[in-house]
C-alpha cells in the first residue's frame, strides 16, 4: 500500500504522488515473512540455557520481553510478539485500504487479496525447517494464531473500508475449512492448535462473537522492537 509523495509547488513539473510498484511490494512482503518464518524465530538452545531468571530486586526493567513462563525466558512468547507485530502490520486497516483500491486502478499492483494468500501460505503450510521438529512445529503454531487472530479483529473493525471487511470475511470462511481439515491429524498440540482456530472462526461467522484472544506480549521500548511506554 505505498506511495511515494512531494509537496509539489505550481510549475514544478513533478508528479505529486506516485504508487510503489507492485514487483517492489511483493519483494517488500517476502522479506517481512522471511523475517517471521520458524527459523528466523527460533532461538538456539545454547542461548536460551543463557537466559538465568532475573535476580530479586531487577524484574521492573522495561527492557526485557514480557514472559507467560515466569521466572523463565519465554521464547515462544517472544515470536508471538515479533510476528503480531509484522501480521498486524501488514493487515492494518488504512495498509489494508489503500491496497484494494492500488488494485482497482493497477492489475499488476498487489492486491489485499494477494497479500493476504502470501501470508497465509508463508505460515499455513506444512513444512520442514532448520530446528528440531517439535520446536519448529511449536513456532510454526505461533504464526498461524497470529494470522488468525488478525484477521478476526480485522473482520470485526468497524472503521475498516466495507471492501476490506468483506475481504477478510471471505477467507476466514476458506480458512475454517483449511483448519477443520488440519484438526482431523497430527499431534495433539497440532489438533487443539487447528479446532481451536476453527472454533474461533465458527463462533465469527455463525454468531458474530468475537474470542478473547491472549494478546502478544508487548515488546521491549525503542528500536529495533517497539515503541516507548505511554
Amino acid at each position: 500500500g505505498g506511495k511515494e509523495y512531494s509537496n509539489a509547488v505550481r510549475g514544478d513539473g513533478l508528479q505529486a504522488t506516485r504508487a510503489i510498484s507492485g514487483a517492489r511490494q511483493r519483494a517488500a512482503l517476502t522479506l517481512l515473512l522471511a523475517a517471521i518464518a520458524p527459523g528466523e524465530l527460533a532461538i538456539p538452545d545454547t542461548v536460551l540455557t543463557l537466559f538465568a531468571p532475573r535476580p530479586f530486586g531487577y524484574e521492573g526493567t522495561v527492557e526485557l520481553f514480557g514472559t507467560q513462563t515466569r521466572p523463565s525466558f519465554d521464547d515462544l512468547g517472544a515470536a508471538r510478539t515479533l510476528s503480531q507485530m509484522v501480521i498486524d502490520g501488514v493487515l492494518q486497516r488504512e495498509r489494508a485500504a489503500r491496497l484494494v483500491q492500488q488494485s482497482a486502478r493497477d492489475a499488476a499492483a498487489l492486491s489485499f487479496g494477494e497479500a493476504i494468500d502470501r501470508i497465509v501460505t508463508a505460515t499455513w503450510s506444512r513444512r520442514t525447517g532448520p530446528v528440531t521438529p517439535l520446536k519448529y512445529a511449536a513456532l510454526h503454531r505461533v504464526t498461524q494464531r497470529a494470522v488468525a487472530d488478525r484477521l478476526l479483529a480485522l473482520a470485526a473493525d468497524r472503521e475498516a473500508s466495507p471492501d476490506v471487511r468483506a475481504l477478510v470475511e471471505y477467507r476466514i470462511r476458506s480458512l475454517r475449512d483449511r483448519a477443520r481439515t488440519s484438526a482431523a491429524s497430527g499431534t495433539e498440540a497440532d489438533r487443539a492448535h487447528w479446532s481451536g482456530i476453527a472454533g474461533d472462526f465458527t463462533r465469527w461467522i455463525e454468531r458474530r462473537e468475537l474470542p478473547m484472544p491472549t494478546p502478544a506480549l508487548r515488546p521491549p521500548p525503542g528500536d529495533p522492537f517497539g515503541t516507548p511506554p505511554e
